[in-house]
């Protein structure tokens, strides 16, 4: 599979649930219509490789704009978590990035 691949595969936000008992579609909204994708999440209870992919994975997208976002949200059982998201129509290198960042931790699981 190629970087593409890998973004196309991504969850969509739309439908997306944090966690095991959570509503999916952003938090029981229905007809979402954002057109985004989960890239990595972070909690308040994360383990530091997880904490620090997020960081290295947000910095190698460039950080936060229209097209890459962090949704943050309180949560009744971890206290908070966030959501890095990745647009489906932002451009195709940002798109390879995020692939490529989803390749990397399959094969190594810790970003550098």
């Amino acid at each position: 599979m190629n970087n593409m691949d890998y973004f196309n595969e991504l969850e969509n936000y739309c439908i997306h649930g944090p966690m095991q008992y959570d509503a999916k579609g952003l938090y029981g909204k229905k007809n979402c219509i954002l057109d985004f994708k989960v890239l990595l999440d972070q909690n308040r209870d994360s383990h530091f490789v997880t904490t620090c992919n997020f960081q290295v994975a947000l910095k190698m997208l460039g950080g936060e704009s229209k097209d890459v976002q962090v949704h943050r949200f309180l949560h009744r059982d971890c206290g908070w978590l966030e959501i890095l998201i990745v647009s489906s129509t932002a451009p195709d290198a940002i798109k390879n990035i995020a692939g490529d960042i989803v390749c990397s931790i399959l094969e190594y699981s810790v970003l550098i």
